[in-house]
């Protein structure tokens, strides 16, 4: 589907996949944090920030990361001298474990949606809600030329002006443009655009970040005439093809929220995607630890319902 490529592709990756890890906890994920003057660190596995508050307090967050034991990380942070700071801990899964170190829930958990590359096209489709298919089979009849390319090094794309606008528009706030053109640029070959043209015209993008056997749906945009042409299905489902071909097994499709966004919501659902429940978010402060632990005990049940 896909009338131009860059010379040289990444080569298909091997069939024995590790362990897939969410974008926030990769090694290309950290370089371009430190291409950005950031200076992450990893600790048992695990990357953690950190950030300088004000008055020179550093605080540390851990995103995405398997803390289904979290000792070994609460016993790294102390032997690098790190446990003093303020933590600010957001599992990939539920954690109540982190009850025990002292920490306490900040927020419920909210869902993902993990789409399964692993099966071949002919189940991925069998997979798709039907409106979705029917919206895909629309796409398919339409006069549209899809291309790929890796990310251009260029603050002015249409994408990222479109992608502003929509973020003050719904009210949300995505990475930095620089912070994603430096992933493009420190991860040669792992930011894929994908655009939809009518004619000359471009009516869908989607920049999907690779990373490992995992990828992640990063920015899409579509205009007015690209939705009444089915562009952002077709556009999806030939990228998560070209994913799979290339040995990619799950595509992190990112939050859920039924509340702000049911439309979203519905389409990144559609696809087949399973719903995905993260660990919530836990503040951890080790000084006090023992004064919080009570408070922790308490909170347990909003983290677990």
């Amino acid at each position: 589907m896909f009338d131009s490529a860059p010379a040289s592709e990444p080569a298909p990756m091997e069939t024995a996949h590790p362990q897939p890890r969410a974008l926030q906890q990769s090694p290309e994920f950290a370089r371009a944090l430190m291409a950005c003057g950031q200076d992450p660190v990893t600790l048992d596995g695990t990357l953690v920030l950190q950030r300088r508050l004000p008055g020179g307090l550093r605080l540390m967050m851990v995103n995405r990361a398997d803390l289904s034991d979290p000792a070994p990380l609460i016993t790294a942070l102390r032997s690098s001298g790190l446990h003093r700071s303020p933590l600010i801990l957001s599992p990939e899964t539920p954690a109540p474990q982190l009850a025990l170190c002292g920490a306490v829930p900040l927020t419920t958990p909210a869902h993902a949606a993990l789409w399964d590359l692993s099966q071949d096209a002919g189940q991925r489709r069998a997979a798709l809600h039907q409106k979705w298919r029917n919206r895909l089979k629309h796409g398919e009849a339409q006069p549209l030329r899809l291309t790929r390319q890796n990310l251009p090094h260029d603050v002015r794309h249409w994408l990222f002006q479109a992608d502003a606008k929509q973020q003050t528009l719904r009210g949300y706030r995505s990475w930095p443009i620089g912070l994603t053109l430096a992933y493009g640029r420190e991860n040669k070959g792992q930011a894929k655009l994908f655009q939809a043209f009518e004619g000359k015209e471009p009516v869908a993008a989607t920049l999907i970040l690779t990373h490992g056997s995992t990828a992640t749906y990063h920015i899409a945009h579509t205009t007015a005439r690209g939705k009444q042409l089915s562009a952002h299905p077709l556009l999806l489902w030939e990228a998560a093809n070209w994913l799979a071909s290339k040995g990619v097994s799950r595509l992190d499709l990112g939050l859920i929220n039924t509340e702000d966004a049911p439309g979203l919501a519905r389409f990144k659902l559609g696809t087949g995607a399973k719903l995905h429940r993260l660990g919530g978010t836990w503040g951890l402060w080790q000084p006090l630890g023992r004064l919080l632990r009570p408070l922790s005990w308490l909170d347990r049940r909003l983290m677990n319902s």
